[in-house]
């Protein structure tokens, strides 16, 4: 009898430790398993559009004082400048409070572009194998999340690194919102270059570098928004 008790109680705990909702995510995939970009760089040069602003709004910051001044210290705090995360953080971080005391309307913007050049030099484009900061790619990976859902390409491999990190769940509920926003971005992007060929002539489309480039990107994204939901049927 006692035995019995003792192998009951064992199996209610397996049970109970298999049906725990924050297990971590099993690492499913790699890096290496993302469709990248035919064109090498184009994780750079995006305008992330946070929730509530239009992208036109994000293009004129592309464009605006404000930005000139914080790609500066961009080009200083480069992961192969030699410069740490933390540095590269901080330095960031002081330019986008200064932006946003003396204008607010870029505020959000500005921070969007530091997040994302600071997740792509620092956790896109590193190796593999290379360690990071987890904690600091998990803050930031769910700004992504909550502000630029649509910013696939940075947001999928840090997604693929915070496997073993994130609960199941997790990942799953993050997977779903970045698909549905990266979709609606892919249509309307692919719809724009349409209108533009359309316009101007197919053959005066291929001409322009920035049309092709920026073509590439939208394809790119469609290809991982594919493999985001592959992945995520998978969990």
């Amino acid at each position: 009898m006692k035995q019995l008790i003792t192998n009951f109680l064992l199996v209610a705990a397996l049970v109970l430790v298999g049906c725990q909702p924050n297990t971590p995510t099993e690492a499913l995939v790699s890096l290496d398993d993302i469709p990248h970009p035919s064109y090498p760089g184009l994780y750079k040069g995006s305008a992330p559009t946070p929730i509530g602003y239009t992208q036109q709004q994000a293009e004129e910051f592309l464009y605006s004082d404000e930005m000139k001044r914080l790609a500066v210290v961009m080009a200083v705090n480069g992961a192969t400048n030699g410069v740490t995360f933390e540095e590269a953080e901080e330095a960031l971080m002081k330019q986008v409070e200064l932006i946003q005391a003396e204008n607010p309307t870029y505020g959000a913007v500005a921070e969007s572009h530091t997040v994302a050049f600071l997740v792509y030099e620092f956790f896109t484009i590193q190796p593999a194998k290379s360690e990071v900061n987890l904690e600091s790619l998990s803050r930031y990976t769910e700004y992504m999340i909550e502000h630029t859902p649509e910013e696939i390409m940075n947001i999928l491999p840090a997604l693929v690194r915070l496997q073993g990190t994130w609960p199941t769940e997790q990942i799953g509920e993050a997977s779903h919102r970045v698909v549905h926003y990266a979709k609606e971005a892919v249509d309307k992007g692919m719809s724009r270059h349409e209108s533009v060929k359309n316009a101007a002539g197919r053959s005066t489309f291929y001409e322009d570098p920035y049309l092709v480039e920026s073509e590439a990107r939208i394809l790119a994204q469609a290809e991982q928004v594919r493999f985001l939901e592959e992945w995520q049927g998978s969990l």
